[in-house]
């Protein structure tokens, strides 16, 4: 299977399952709301009813949250920061929960049903928490590389007046970084993908066998990978472009910002299911299918049985049936012989005296 193959293939699953984005917006939804509902709290808290906290609330401003923490310390935002922790963590949660029913349906090519979503949702749960668990120990190297780097700059370049060798080697190092994120979230997708198409528990097994299955077809999983980056990096220029050609002058204009943010919501939601729905049809491909050969059947030994005598009958064939001829009564009685009248007995002979 081709690159564009695997990824029309999962635009087609994906299209063909439109409920299953609005469950991912709607999770994204509440959790975004969560978060900016106690930063606006906090915004109109410390600037009060003035114009400047409605264009603060309008655009949020990074360099407010400078100015307040210089001025009041970090405690005006030590609520913030509590919600913004326990809502990150109960949407990790729920994400993880969505992901394992939306790559159970991506791999078994069902269509969307909430009992059938649900039922993949929770049988896979527990898995993907610990993939997820593992995938951590993976991370931590890549972020112990970054700074095995960094230090081995500073040992180099550090004590030295020129500071460009250092500025180049940050930039190879985060290009670096960026490559070292980028294979490991791609191994780790197909370690979700072969869990639950395997329907394993398997947790390390899934992720050393993600990471052969990745090296061994690199160029095809690295394709792909790249080609749904760039489409997802295409939506989020073009969300930029437009927002910032839109400014909030109206209320239509505001109402259509608006419209445009959501959308964006909903766009960032179906590039993420691509990339299972894409990459499950190019495992289902390079993944040869082991069909488990039946178990032998036990020959099981039938005594000989003598036959029996067959009996010879001798067959004779019937006579022919007479016909049987029904004659008139008439004649019949016609037919009938006249009694014979019966002779009279002799007498006996008188003797004489």
């Amino acid at each position: 299977m081709t690159i564009s193959e695997a990824l029309r293939g999962g635009i087609r699953a994906l299209n063909g399952r439109k409920r299953l984005w609005f469950w991912f917006y709607g999770v994204t939804t509440i959790w975004a709301v969560a978060i900016a509902a106690p930063a606006i709290g906090v915004l109109f808290a410390s600037l009060g009813g003035s114009a400047w906290a409605e264009r603060m609330a309008g655009n949020f401003d990074l360099q407010w949250i400078a100015e307040v923490a210089a001025q009041k310390g970090g405690l005006p935002f030590l609520p913030l920061l509590v919600t913004a922790a326990a809502v990150f963590a109960i949407s990790a949660v729920a994400h993880v929960f969505l992901l394992g029913g939306a790559i159970q349906l991506f791999c078994s090519r069902e269509e969307f049903t909430l009992g059938g979503f649900f039922q993949g949702c929770g049988r896979h749960f527990w898995r993907l928490v610990r993939l997820a668990l593992v995938s951590g120990l993976f991370y931590a190297v890549v972020g112990a590389v970054n700074l095995g780097m960094a230090r081995v700059g500073d040992k180099i370049w550090g004590e030295g007046s020129e500071a460009t060798p250092l500025v180049y080697w940050g930039w190879g190092r985060t290009a670096v970084l960026l490559a070292l994120l980028g294979l490991t979230g791609l191994i780790f997708d197909y370690a979700r993908i072969r869990l639950v198409a395997s329907d394993s528990r398997k947790a390390f097994r899934a992720a050393f066998a993600s990471v052969r299955f990745v090296f061994a077809n690199f160029r095809k999983t690295a394709g792909l990978y790249v080609v749904v980056w760039a489409i997802a990096l295409a939506l989020l220029a073009a969300y930029y472009g437009v927002s910032r050609v839109v400014t909030q002058t109206s209320l239509g204009l505001v109402v259509l910002l608006f419209a445009i943010r959501q959308a964006m919501v909903l766009a960032k939601g179906w590039t993420q299911l691509l990339f299972y729905a894409s990459q499950a049809e190019m495992y289902a491909a390079l993944t040869p299918v082991m069909v488990a050969a039946p178990a032998p059947v036990a020959e099981v030994e039938v005594p000989a049985v003598a036959p029996e005598p067959v009996v010879e009958v001798e067959m004779h064939a019937a006579p022919a049936p007479v016909p049987v001829v029904e004659a008139p009564v008439a004649a019949v009685v016609e037919a009938a012989p006249e009694p014979v009248a019966e002779a009279p007995e002799p007498e006996a002979p008188v003797s004489g005296p």
